[in-house]
């Protein structure tokens, strides 16, 4: 006995020592530029805050941290042998993950950790929750295959509870993703060499794997829909191996204190009545807490947190005549930059919860009140950190490249979906936008009026730039540089979808991949050269906002400009740098000129005319242009 004790006390130290030494032995891969959160990174503390703010529960594990990672053919088996540790949840083509490999579209990234399930008692379940994961995955509990995934950016579930053992569980993951030569909506992720405005690849888990216990009778799913015009909040609440009869209490609440309370059935549609309701806006983003209560036999078996926001948006008729949209009943100018979420050292993984403050932030201290969020969608903190601070969003669907086929359609309106139902809860997300520029384009009216069933809550774009086919809340123009718009409808909103895209290199800053723009010979920014480089930059980009003015006072409604952060590949062309460490100018100047441009709207929207001013460009079908920047 005495051995065996002994022998298994040397087995544990091993254990733990390798842990510790791997933990120890941990950097990022790749060369430079790091950013400032990605250069912080610990491994044993990696994206460790809650990883969905919209459903709260106190029994979690966060199983992010160093996994043995292995790529090999596709076709092969569960690997035999492992070729090192991944820092989970980054993919493996970043640098934050410590590998920095292509997995190309023949091979398969494995993943391989260990786990202790918790206690589970009167019939207890335990979930394994997948925040995203590129693109088909296998996971595998104790050698049993659970589930074959597809999908890049949606979250996915697992109960693992009938296949737990006696002590340590093995948890091994496969991800396949072949992007762009594949049928799946991959957004801007391109097989080879990434080229303009693409990326390369991301295979593997790249967002929070998470345990999660719940017990046999559960809430699943919220689905909360505010009416700020009548002062009311529908919630929805659905089982998970809840029986006939279950009972769910609701209660929202505002600093603390129960401003309203409904209760019925599981799977009822309830409506709580909000008096003097506070509306949630960027200027003051205020959100009502929920506490969500299920019952049997009167006794509660769940509960969880949650919260909303009270906000309406629409497209109508402003006082001077043009269609504009309208927050909260009030004409506002959506303004903003172009933000693809990825960053030099995690790629579609933000390095921190800290760092998609800084993003959020900054955009706002800039002068923007919202971001297109484009080919991406985010993970589920960012979105309840646009809710928490007041950022508005206007949220892409990853385009689908390759496949035409009906079964590759089928998969995009299920994604597409999927997409809609996540973000259904969030108050910042306001339009919509399904499909960018043509790419994969399809059915599109069809699709449009789909997504407005699924959700006449927000707006949807139809589509951003190029083919219009007449549907739609905004009519969509891409004018580069621009700026530019759709002549003024009398049923649509005309808005500016991307439009800029001035570069301005910094040196020392720059995306270091092979065959990038601007890798040599770009002048320091304390040089006089550099200096000047910023400063044409500045009078380029203020001449460009300048000359929205009188495309406003034509009815433009909206403008983005390309990009927030410079891109692999793509000529630097953001406001600020891809490692988020140097503006392109100051903030202020760049601020002082973002708020006239929506500050001037604002007025414009007010000014009453007596009809809508129409233009040569207009017969002619054709975008108005602005003055050249």
């Amino acid at each position: 006995m005495v051995k065996r004790l002994t022998l298994l006390f040397a087995v544990l130290f091993l254990c733990t020592a390798a842990k510790a030494m791997a933990l120890a032995s941990w950097r990022p891969a790749g060369p430079n530029p790091l950013s400032p959160w990605g250069a912080a990174i610990k491994p044993q503390h990696v994206w460790s805050h809650y990883p969905r703010p919209q459903m709260r529960r106190k029994n979690w594990k966060n199983l992010n941290g160093l996994w043995q990672y292995a790529i090999s053919p596709r076709a092969d088996g569960i690997p035999t042998r492992w070729q090192g540790s991944i820092l989970v949840p980054f993919v493996a083509q970043s640098k934050l993950s410590g590998v920095d490999r292509k997995v190309g579209i023949t091979q398969r990234l494995w993943y391989r950790t260990e786990f202790k399930a918790p206690l589970l008692r009167h019939g207890g379940q335990l979930l394994l929750h997948f925040g995203g994961a590129m693109y088909r995955t296998h996971v595998f509990l104790n050698g049993r295959l659970l589930i074959v995934h597809d999908g890049d950016y949606n979250p996915f579930t697992v109960n693992v509870t009938r296949y737990l053992k006696p002590g340590t569980q093995t948890l091994i993951v496969s991800c396949w993703n072949p992007a762009n030569r594949g049928s799946e909506p991959c957004g801007k992720q391109q097989v080879g060499k990434p080229g303009f405005t693409m990326h390369l690849v991301s295979t593997g888990l790249w967002q929070t794997v998470w345990l999660e216990k719940v017990p046999a009778q559960s809430i699943r799913s919220l689905r909360i829909t505010p009416r700020a015009l009548t002062g009311t909040v529908a919630v929805t609440v659905a089982g998970r191996g809840t029986v006939r009869g279950c009972k769910v209490q609701i209660v929202a609440l505002a600093h603390g204190h129960s401003v309203a309370e409904s209760a019925g059935l599981i799977g009822q549609r309830q409506i709580l009545h909000i008096a003097h309701a506070k509306l949630w806006s960027p200027a003051h983003p205020f959100l009502y807490s929920l506490q969500v209560r299920l019952l049997a036999h009167g006794k509660i078996i769940d509960r969880v947190t949650s919260y909303f926001g009270m906000r309406t948006i629409q497209v109508k008729k402003a006082p001077d005549g043009y269609m504009r949209i309208f927050l909260n009943g009030k004409p506002l100018f959506l303004f903003g930059p172009l933000e693809e979420g990825y960053w030099p050292d995690g790629a579609y993984t933000p390095p921190s919860n800290a760092a998609m403050i800084f993003d959020i932030k900054a955009m706002k201290r800039v002068g923007f009140n919202m971001c297109r969020k484009h080919q991406l969608v985010a993970p589920a903190r960012w979105y309840y950190l646009c809710d928490k601070l007041g950022f508005l969003v206007w949220q892409d669907m990853p385009a689908a490249f390759g496949d035409k086929s009906r079964a590759a359609h089928a998969e995009f309106r299920r994604e597409l979906s999927e997409m809609v139902t996540h973000l259904h809860n969030d108050p910042s997300v306001v339009i919509w936008c399904i499909f960018n520029e043509g790419w994969g384009q399809h059915d599109t009216n069809r699709i449009l009026r789909w997504v407005h069933r699924l959700d006449p809550t927000r707006l949807v774009d139809g589509p951003s730039g190029w083919t219009d086919h007449g549907y739609g809340a905004m009519k969509d123009a891409h004018i580069y540089p621009g700026p530019g718009m759709w002549p003024a409808m009398k049923s649509r909103a005309s808005v500016l979808g991307e439009s800029g895209r001035f570069p301005c290199p910094i040196a020392g800053h720059i995306w270091p991949y092979p065959g990038e723009p601007y890798q040599t010979g770009v002048p320091g920014r304390s040089t006089a050269a550099g200096r000047a480089i910023r400063r044409a930059w500045f009078k380029r980009y203020t001449k460009w906002a300048m000359a929205l003015r009188p495309l406003i006072e034509r009815g433009l409604a909206a403008a983005v400009y390309t990009r927030w952060a410079d891109q692999v590949s793509d000529h630097c062309t953001g406001l600020i740098t891809c490692d988020r460490r140097v503006f392109k100018f100051r903030v202020g100047a760049i601020a002082k000129v973002n708020k006239e441009i929506t500050h001037f709207a604002a007025q414009a929207a007010l000014l009453p005319h007596v009809h809508i001013h129409q233009h040569g460009a207009a017969k002619a079908g054709r975008p108005l242009p602005g003055p050249a920047p």
